[in-house]
């Protein structure tokens, strides 16, 4: 005689429960897989000339806390975080510094890699959840959480997981701005706390960080505003809370810095080289100087060539043909990074439409910057970054994954074309109101909109256009485009049942 199990009996909640965990299981997986899918590829991580200037930053802390013990030869003048001259450079991160040094003391530099992943991997996640509530969707949260990490490792995500710079932290902390501000009247307190924490975290892994933020508060107080949701001035406080986390990173580490060494922390005056580089600055020098007195003048008299007036050029280069900046004593380099916010407006009132033509036209020109070429070393990539920092990883240089070939160009004609139809779709739902997709999701696709200008602003009109920095975030729009995609096939999906329901 055979038992009859009945319906709904805890046997039958037990096994869907267990069927419903291990298909969450197997969506993590494929998740994560697809956006370690590069670092697999090349089988160890991608790196850049400067991830040498994080390791040998972070081993000089190490050295001045008294752990690991780095060789003192190690660091390289150029990219250590002290200079000789009694200065220390503000322009890296101390935590992503020693993040990255961690794991390099340890030999697992591939581990920073995966964490990078898992963190973006998390706060998508965190998203796709609140999407989903705010529809009222009983959905796989996982599944839809795959199939958007799927569309952003189509993208250019996987490389930046597996690229030892703290790029990947600026789209983590977009999705945590975008977030926090959308949802802000049905955040639960602990949603509120991870999102705060990963915002927080991201902010303090580099200083254009800190700026995207702080040109992110008004942006989302005018588009929640615009939008009429509810708490709409409660958004922007939390992403005050975000870009006072990277203040308070600031001055911790200028406290640090200054109460246990005889150093001072300077900022590279990137506003005078970019005012230079772009036409202003370098036509106010040349009008008042030699006579206004600046140091910045002693900067101008070296600048004689059009070959040297690139950011990177004034700023680094060494050589004589087009060192300019790094030529100078240090007393002149301080002087100089100290006049650089009265030079900005200075320039600015002398010509105030020649800077904001420069400002548009670098931030635009930054939106269309989406290679991932710069993430992909080569030879003399690993030879510069061994100038900077000697003991360098030299297995990072035997990675599979080559730059300079045929397939990098390939690879982003396909991925502009990508990006350009998955901007459509992402407007699509933003603008038209068949998408029925309510205000709350709308305006999360406007405020990711807003992250990437405001990446492009600081990156592009601050510092200099580069694909770097378009790249690192741009995959965001395909990301979002699924999410908003499935969210209103979710809607329809439910109205169609609702309209059935009622017709019979």
């Amino acid at each position: 005689m055979s038992v009859v199990k009945p319906l709904g009996s805890p046997l039958d909640v037990g096994a869907q429960r267990q069927h419903s965990v291990a298909v969450d299981i197997v969506w993590i997986l494929i998740s994560l897989t697809a956006l370690v899918g590069v670092l697999i590829i090349n089988g160890m991580p991608l790196f850049y000339f400067d991830s040498a200037g994080y390791l040998a930053h972070g081993n000089q802390m190490f050295s001045v806390l008294g752990i690991f013990q780095p060789d003192p030869a190690a660091g390289g003048a150029a990219g250590s975080a002290a200079t000789d001259d009694g200065t220390v450079i503000g322009s890296r991160s101390a935590v992503y510094a020693l993040f990255l040094s961690y794991f390099a003391v340890i030999g697992l530099l591939w581990v920073a890699s995966l964490i990078q992943a898992m963190l973006l991997l998390l706060i998508i996640h965190v998203c796709v959840r609140l999407v989903l509530r705010q529809i009222h969707s009983t959905a796989n949260a996982w599944k839809v959480t795959g199939m958007a990490t799927l569309a952003g490792a189509l993208g250019s995500a996987g490389f930046y997981t597996a690229f030892l710079m703290p790029d990947i932290f600026a789209p983590i902390m977009i999705l945590a701005i975008a977030a926090l501000s959308a949802y802000v009247p049905v955040l639960k307190f602990w949603q509120i706390i991870v999102l705060l924490v990963l915002g927080g975290l991201a902010v303090v892994m580099h200083p254009s960080h800190l700026a995207i933020a702080l040109a992110m508060v008004p942006a989302v107080w005018i588009a929640t505003f615009a939008f009429g949701l509810r708490g709409w001035w409660k958004s922007g406080l939390l992403v005050l809370v975000i870009a006072g986390t990277g203040l308070a990173g600031r001055s911790a580490f200028v406290i640090a810095v200054e109460s246990a060494t005889d150093s001072k922390v300077v900022d590279l005056p990137f506003f005078t080289a970019r005012l230079i580089s772009d036409g202003p600055g370098k036509h106010y020098l040349d009008r008042v100087c030699p006579q206004d007195g600046m140091a910045t003048c002693d900067l101008n008299t070296l600048l004689v060539r059009p070959s040297q007036l690139s950011p990177d050029r004034i700023l680094f280069a060494s050589d004589p043909e087009f060192g300019s900046f790094a030529l100078l004593d240090p007393a002149q380099k301080r002087a100089i990074s100290g006049e650089q916010r009265g030079f900005l407006i200075a320039v600015a009132k002398s010509d105030p439409l020649g800077v904001l033509w420069a400002v548009v036209r670098n931030t635009f020109y930054q939106l269309g910057l989406v290679s991932i070429d710069m993430t992909v070393p080569d030879r003399a990539m690993f030879d510069n970054a061994t100038k900077i920092y000697a003991d360098f990883p030299p297995d990072l240089v035997n990675g599979r994954l080559v730059g300079g070939g045929g397939w990098v160009a390939t690879l982003t004609l396909a991925q502009q074309i990508y990006y350009g139809l998955s901007a459509l779709v992402l407007l699509g739902l933003i603008v038209l109101p068949q998408s029925r997709l309510p205000r709350s999701l709308r305006a999360f696709g406007v405020l990711i909109i807003l992250g990437l200008l405001a990446n492009a602003f600081v990156t592009g009109a601050i510092s200099q256009p580069a694909n770097r920095y378009g790249a690192r975030a741009i995959f965001l729009i395909p990301v979002v485009a699924v999410i908003l995609t499935m969210a209103r096939h979710r809607i329809q999906t439910g109205m169609d049942a609702r309209t059935k329901g009622s017709s019979r």
